[in-house]
């Protein structure tokens, strides 16, 4: 004897041609015995009555082990899409920093190590070293320039003076080298995957190619040769 779940089940279901396809749509029910419309399709690769009649059959039997509100496990949700993991991110300017003067030591002499850094600790990073390199625009290393040559020289024997025009210059020179080395590594293929997705290494090595060392001169007083 057939029970009341089973011919709800089963008995209700309703197979037809349908925009030119084999469809169903009938009623499945839950756990508790709450009922909710199903639709359904054969694939196109398959479209036939037999198999829209499987799916069907499937369709119920998948709400029947459901309670209302559950997600129902369809195809979709078996097998999703496979997603790519996340891309990295371009480094920022403290963190390529690193970088930057291990290429410099390959060439440059112990002393000219010891000025780099110095220069980069006391004024470029921590002004600058926040930012992403492709955050780095040409307006921000304008407004750089700018603070440079509002900023007070340090280790001065005498009194408080401004940083000398050829100390900024010094530091516009170690910066656009870094940007330098920076686009030559989203050009390597090696160091392709450390700098982020395509679009961003192009976004980098297009603003890479800018010269942010446009004039290092302070404005002259209005009146002054």
């Amino acid at each position: 004897m057939q029970s009341a779940g089973d011919w709800k089940g089963t008995d209700a279901m309703t197979v037809a041609r349908d925009r030119g396809r084999w469809r169903y749509r009938t009623t499945a029910y839950y756990a508790d015995g709450t009922s909710v419309r199903i639709t359904g399709s054969a694939p196109r690769y398959e479209d036939t009555r037999d198999k829209a009649l499987a799916m069907e059959a499937e369709h119920v039997k998948r709400v029947r082990a459901l309670l209302p509100g559950q997600e129902e496990a369809t195809p979709h949700t078996i097998a999703s899409v496979p997603t790519e993991p996340p891309k990295p991110l371009v480094p920022t300017l403290e963190e390529f920093f690193g970088v930057y003067l291990d290429s410099k030591r390959l060439a440059a002499k112990p002393s000219t190590i010891i000025t780099i850094e110095g220069d980069f600790r006391t004024h470029i990073v921590p002004k600058l070293g926040g930012l992403r390199l492709d955050e780095v625009t040409y307006a921000v290393i304008e407004d750089f320039k700018l603070q440079l040559a509002k900023t007070q020289a340090a280790n001065t024997k005498h009194k408080p003076r401004l940083l000398r025009l050829r100390s900024i210059h010094n530091l516009l020179v170690h910066l656009s080298s870094m940007l330098g080395v920076a686009k030559n590594a989203a050009s390597s293929p090696r160091c392709r995957r450390s700098l982020g997705s395509r679009s961003r290494r192009r976004s980098l090595t297009s603003w890479t190619s800018m010269r942010p060392i446009a004039s290092s001169r302070r404005p002259r007083a209005s009146g002054a040769p």
